[in-house]
């Protein structure tokens, strides 16, 4: 373990977590890491001398043994792969396990990310790259914007082909993008075009257009460059979505403020992590009615060409309700790397779900470390070829799916629980309740209903 790179340890841990959620008797998993940081591999050839390297060394600080690490302890056989397109990992990863679900390439994916800093030297690289922020602060959308602050992060969720009934699906990924900046001004310069391309992508694949999505979770790194091309770029997407509009659907239409947020000015960027820490903040927050506001925004980037178009950024103030009444909420999710690869994913929100109503777990958590989100697979998006995802609520299918968890003289439905059955069963530990007989049992659990 001591020549084991701590992203694997995390990744490991967050695994298991998953494959709990998931159902210890499924084999066909797939997994796909995201990870960027060799900081420990650097390490390692400083501070062993050449005679003193090991095999153990190589499996340890290699980053393509995550997946396989994971695969081999969990004994899952799906696809297996490591990702690595530095700030766009995570993104990318979904992308690539919600092609294999597509596939039938296996029931169930995995996907995981993890970034740890453990040495100066890609900050101090990173840093005269003019990439990183002077004064220690990210200020994404600011005027002051000067770079962007490095932060550590694990993530993982389970995106699965689950046979659900139909009314169990309240969110849903309706569709990814991945796409290159290509020719431009520079191998690390962002391509406002190719920008523009990737949102009339995903947007043409899910179905919306890009005037209907509410909530915008953008890349924004607080550089002085990035934010003003990213901006300008969703901008003029959407003038070319209105564009294609007639005059008579224009007039029909009833304007909304599409709410546009940054995580990174909050959180700082945890680069292959950013992508999953981002999609889960503003999952977190509309799915408690919230709107996400932008840390440390005092006066928008002056580069900003707003015009007329029906944007909003929130200013950092304590997030109030959500001002829409829709039961469909849509929301998108950028990221962007550095060397060019990019990657957006659509998510849908139907508050008219049943589950939304009932308890469900609390997806806050302490700083970007998010392990509580967990998704199921509707057969009927095979139709519409629409990855639908589920947050498990209290006491979904857990019970029954562990050999161990015997409520069979309980009530059928345990979904209305109280609290504490549901925090004992997200964890790996026998369940159990001292009392003394199973009708007094029942009494207190039919009482602990909402």
């Amino acid at each position: 373990a001591i020549q084991t790179d701590p992203q694997q340890l995390l990744i490991i841990e967050s695994a298991k977590h998953l494959r709990h959620q998931a159902g210890e008797n499924e084999e066909n998993i797939g997994v796909a890491a995201a990870v960027s940081n060799f900081d420990f591999a650097i390490l390692q050839q400083k501070i062993r001398r050449v005679e003193a390297q090991s095999h153990h060394q190589i499996v340890g600080s290699d980053l393509s043994v995550c997946c396989g690490r994971v695969s081999y302890l969990l004994g899952c056989t799906g696809p297996s792969y490591t990702v690595n397109t530095a700030c766009s990992s995570s993104l990318v990863a979904v992308n690539t396990a919600v092609h294999s679900l597509r596939h039938l390439q296996c029931l169930l994916h995995m996907v995981l990310s993890a970034n740890v800093i453990l040495s100066p030297h890609v900050t101090v690289a990173y840093a005269k790259m003019g990439m990183l922020s002077q004064d220690g602060r990210c200020h994404s959308f600011d005027r002051s914007a000067n770079g962007y602050v490095r932060a550590e992060a694990c993530n993982g969720i389970n995106i699965g082909r689950e046979y659900l009934r139909e009314d169990s699906a309240p969110l849903a990924v309706v569709a990814t993008s991945v796409k290159q900046d290509g020719r431009s001004a520079g191998l690390t310069a962002p391509n406002g075009l190719a920008q523009q391309k990737l949102l009339v992508d995903a947007s043409m694949k899910a179905g919306i257009p890009l005037n209907d999505i509410e909530f915008q979770e953008m890349h924004a790194t607080g550089t002085p460059l990035g934010d003003p091309i990213e901006v300008n770029s969703f901008i003029q997407a959407l003038q070319y979505f209105g564009s294609n509009k007639t005059s008579a659907e224009q007039s029909s239409e009833k304007k909304q403020n599409t709410f546009i947020s940054g995580i990174k000015a909050e959180r700082g960027h945890s680069e292959p992590c950013a992508g999953l820490s981002g999609s889960l903040s503003l999952i977190h927050a509309i799915s408690n009615c919230k709107v996400v506001s932008n840390k440390r925004l005092r006066s928008l980037n002056q580069h900003f060409s707003m015009g007329s178009a029906s944007t909003g950024l929130p200013f950092p103030v304590i997030p109030g309700p959500a001002t829409t009444s829709k039961h469909e909420v849509c929301s998108a999710v950028n990221s962007f790397a550095f060397q060019g690869t990019i990657a957006r994913i659509l998510i849908r929100h139907d508050f008219a779900d049943p589950i939304w109503k009932m308890e469900r777990p609390n997806l806050a958590c302490k700083k970007v470390t998010f392990q509580k989100a967990s998704f199921g697979f509707h057969p009927k998006a095979f139709d519409s070829h629409k990855i639908r995802l589920e947050m498990l609520p209290a006491l979904d299918t857990l019970a029954i799916r562990k050999p161990y968890f015997r409520f069979s003289h309980f009530k059928t439905y345990l979904n209305a629980c109280c609290s504490d059955i549901h925090h004992d069963l997200m964890h790996k530990k026998r369940f159990s309740i001292t009392t003394n007989a199973v009708m007094v049992t029942q009494t207190q659990l039919d009482a602990n209903k909402h």
